[in-house]
């Protein structure tokens, strides 16, 4: 189940999205064993990751070069949609395109990333990292296959 929260504070508004997953029974753990406890805290972790909202911004920060055309950028993008998909990321969009305008439209309002011609470039690195890095999780599998070979 997934909801959208918006919220308004002093003249600043922002968006929150909150996702509920399904319960997770405790029933089969035993509290004092460490192997239980360390296999229920990976599950949980593995859970919530897939419970995370991914949004455009997340997905063109990941798929961004230091400059990139329009239609690499889209390539780019697809791929980590099958990526995403396959995994049971939890979407806002998988529409390539889709993600792609939004997702460059909200980090250009930003100042994050600047338009050019046909091309995107990057104008502030530091906070573009940080909205690719909360796809880590769910792209990590890719990025390790995709170093061995």
């Amino acid at each position: 189940m997934s909801g959208f929260l918006f919220l308004g504070a002093v003249g600043y508004q922002s968006r929150a999205f909150v996702t509920f997953g399904e319960p997770i029974p405790l029933g089969d753990w035993d509290p004092h064993s460490r192997r239980d406890i360390l296999r229920l805290a990976k599950q949980t972790l593995e859970i919530i990751g897939r419970l995370y909202k991914v949004l455009p911004t997340a997905v063109v920060a990941a798929a961004m070069r230091p400059a990139i055309r329009r239609a690499d950028l889209l390539g780019h993008v697809a791929r980590h949609v099958e990526t995403l998909v396959a995994g049971g990321a939890n979407m806002d969009s998988t529409d390539p395109r889709a993600i792609v305008a939004r997702g460059v439209e909200l980090l250009a309002d930003r100042g994050i990333v600047v338009r050019e011609r046909d091309a995107i470039r990057v104008r502030d690195r530091h906070t573009l990292r940080y909205y690719a890095r909360t796809l880590d999780h769910l792209l990590a599998p890719a990025k390790r296959t995709a170093r061995t070979h």
